[in-house]
């Protein structure tokens, strides 16, 4: 069933975008706990700029909007949103000297020093710190300015910047990013009950019954037909929110994307749910699925036997809505893909692997 087609509260509900209220939020202690540490800590006077990493899709805008909400402190706040890629010093100023409008600075050392003043004492988050470097030999230029802004500022300024767990480990090996920063904040996975929460609470505000729907694999089992309606629709939960955690592996836009293609009819304020969607139709054997989000899209590739006697990877597009965009396919390697396939992505370049052995 086509998203467009859902009613208006259930997409806005389940849509791929940072929460603004802690109704949807679910809690992640250990991270909260170390981020509200790091900022008493500066209070009282320490070094603690903070670096939040995480897997793409995992939420940190949420839980930087989640921490702004619960702050019992009274700070000014200032956020900046990297997106697209900035490498230079001069779009990098230039994004700066826009966040304090109407304050106009004569040149760098003017903007520390007022960044340095009592009155200007502030909170400063930097998002995406994974669009603010090149691997090239002056890749890193806005990068190392804003390390150096940190390193002039950080006992008037809280300094909070997030990144991807791939970018912050590159970073760290290559110019020592973490270096600069008093505290590190690390995604944990969520656990399989808390994926199943933020899902269950989205719909319970939709007011809408769920109806887990038989598919044909499991209806050819006779054990399935001698349960009671309700004892088949806590089996069918089950097995689906198994499916989804198998499929999301903690990451919360995967949970949501895959809760929403499952989504076949809604019907007097019933919605049925069955997890057999197709992203490829393909004859033969198709399996050992993996995916990644990049470039505001998902990408899946997955072991694919139509080459027979080749084996091979293909992959195919899926938007946020969960449309698939390469509805056949698209042929990335032929020759003997067989037992797996596992994707990454440095912000630029996908690298698929595969084994074609025990």
């Amino acid at each position: 069933m086509s998203v467009a087609r859902l009613p208006y509260i259930y997409q806005r509900l389940f849509q791929l975008a940072p929460l603004e209220n802690i109704r949807l939020y679910v809690t992640r202690d250990s991270e909260e706990a170390q981020l509200k540490l790091a900022f008493k800590k500066w209070l009282d006077g320490s070094y603690a700029p903070v670096i939040v990493s995480a897997e793409k899709g995992a939420g940190i805008t949420s839980f930087l909007n989640i921490f702004k909400i619960k702050l019992e402190y009274d700070i000014k706040y200032k956020r900046l949103i990297i997106d697209p890629t900035v490498t230079s010093e001069e779009i990098f100023i230039k994004l700066l000297q826009d966040l304090f409008l109407p304050e106009r600075f004569l040149n760098f050392d003017d903007f520390i020093k007022y960044l340095n003043t009592a009155e200007n004492k502030q909170i400063i988050i930097v998002e995406n710190l994974q669009h603010m470097y090149l691997r090239s030999l002056k890749g890193f230029l806005a990068l190392k300015l804003l390390v150096d802004i940190i390193s002039k500022t950080n006992k008037n300024i809280f300094w909070v910047v997030s990144t991807t767990l791939y970018a912050n480990e590159y970073l760290s090996k290559t110019i020592r990013l973490n270096d600069i920063f008093g505290y590190e904040v690390i995604f944990k996975e969520l656990k399989s009950d808390q994926i199943i929460e933020l899902i269950k609470k989205r719909n319970s505000i939709s007011g809408y019954n769920i109806i887990y729907e038989i598919d044909p694999e499991v209806a050819q089992r006779k054990e399935i037909h001698k349960l009671q309606f309700a004892q088949q629709q806590n089996l069918l939960e089950k097995q689906f929110f198994n499916s989804l955690n198998k499929f999301a592996q903690s990451n919360i836009s995967l949970a949501l994307l895959f809760w929403l293609s499952s989504i076949k009819d809604i019907k007097e304020r019933q919605i049925f749910i069955n997890a057999d969607f197709a992203i490829s139709t393909a004859p033969n054997f198709t399996g050992y699925p993996s995916l990644c989000y990049a470039n505001n899209q998902f990408y899946v590739f997955w072991i694919d036997q139509r080459t027979l006697p080749n084996m091979s990877i293909f992959g195919a597009r899926v938007t946020k809505q969960g449309v698939v965009a390469d509805t056949s396919g698209i042929e990335i390697y032929t020759d003997s893909a067989s037992y797996d396939c596992n994707v990454a992505y440095d912000g630029t370049n996908f690298l698929v692997v595969t084994r074609n052995h025990c």
